[in-house]
Parts: C-alpha cells; sequence; structure tokens
C-alpha cells in the first residue's frame, strides 16, 4: 500500500481490518502488541510469526516452505510501524536463524536511491530473491525488493505457441519500494 505525504493510517484501524480480504492485514496496534509480547527463543518466536501471518495460498504448487514462510512473514512485521525497539531487536536475531538467510556484504539502493543493509533469501523453486532493506544508520525498515537470484529465461506463449521469450539477469531489480518517512500523530493532519 503506498501512502503519499499527507496520508495516514489509523493506529487502529480496525474497520479496515475486518473488510479487508488480506489475511496478512493487521492493524497497527494489533501488531505493535504482538510484537511487544514476542518470546526471545527465537524457534517459539518464528512459530509465533508464522501464526501471526498464515500462509496464504494453500493451493499453491509447490507450497510454501516453512522457512519461506518465515522470511515472508519476518517481512511484514519488521515492515510494521512503530515496533517496540527491543521487539525488533528479537525479530532481527530471530531471522538470522531462518534457513537460506544472509546479509549482503555490501549497501544497495533502495527505491529512493539510499543506501540500505540487504537481508535477503532465496525464493523456493522461483529464480528471485527476497530482500528486506534496513536502514544502515539505525537499522529500521527502509523497504523491500525482489531481485534476479540467477540468469534464466521466460517463455511467453498463447499455449501452443511461443510468443516471446524474456531474459532475466542475475541481479537485476523486479520491484523495489521505500519507507522514506513515518510518524506517530494524535490526529489527521497533524504533523510530526
Amino acid at each position: 500500500m503506498e501512502y503519499g505525504p499527507d496520508e495516514w493510517v489509523r493506529y487502529d484501524d480496525s474497520a479496515a481490518a475486518e473488510h479487508g480480504e488480506d489475511s496478512d492485514h493487521r492493524t497497527a496496534r494489533e501488531v505493535y502488541r504482538a510484537a511487544a509480547a514476542l518470546p526471545d527463543d527465537p524457534a517459539r518466536l518464528l512459530a509465533k510469526i508464522r501464526s501471526i501471518y498464515p500462509t496464504g495460498d494453500t493451493t499453491e504448487d509447490p507450497p510454501e516452505t516453512e522457512a519461506q514462510h518465515s522470511f515472508r512473514a519476518m517481512g511484514l512485521m519488521v515492515g510494521s510501524y512503530p515496533l517496540p525497539p527491543a521487539a525488533l531487536a528479537r525479530l532481527y536475531r530471530a531471522m538470522a536463524t531462518i534457513p537460506g538467510v544472509r546479509v549482503t556484504d555490501h549497501l544497495v539502493k533502495d527505491a529512493a536511491g539510499r543506501e540500505a543493509i540487504a537481508i535477503t533469501r532465496k525464493e523456493d523453486g522461483i529464480h528471485e530473491q527476497r530482500e528486506i532493506l534496513l536502514d544502515p544508520h539505525d537499522f529500521g525498515y527502509a523497504g523491500l525488493r525482489f531481485v534476479v537470484a540467477e540468469d534464466y529465461e521466460y517463455a511467453l506463449s498463447d499455449g501452443a505457441v511461443k510468443l516471446q521469450t524474456i531474459e532475466f539477469k542475475a541481479g537485476q531489480i523486479l520491484t523495489s519500494e521505500a519507507r522514506t518517512r513515518a510518524a506517530v500523530v494524535d490526529s489527521r493532519g497533524e504533523k510530526p
């Protein structure tokens, strides 16, 4: 979801949550409280995160693995605002235990052109990796990217006839988003 500079999201937008079709949607209040109550033990924390953000499409073939589910759910939680700093530290410690998760050895650029730390995991069964981007100064959430993990070709067809082949190169950015600012205010129209 994209918000303009003067748009805002209610801290307890329970009406939107009740009518939303996204099973991963949680209000900021729900996420804050859930994050504050997360256990210290990484395995228990990951299990809790997976229960907060359940696997979406159960008909997906192949189904989402536990590690992929954990990393996707972690991205949703870490990208929430606001979060208690102690909870964020527990989330990062638990994220490091997910199989396949690594931190790039260099800074990358987010969608706003700023340098960011990329915590990555190759998506299971496809040629992409998900990257959770963190601000290198305060380690807060900076954005999310999907990047081609390895060279591959994708053939477009209309069923029987091959129409076009698209080549993808390792490192190519497929999608990228950046959080440029966020703040908590008492009411609509107030400026931080």
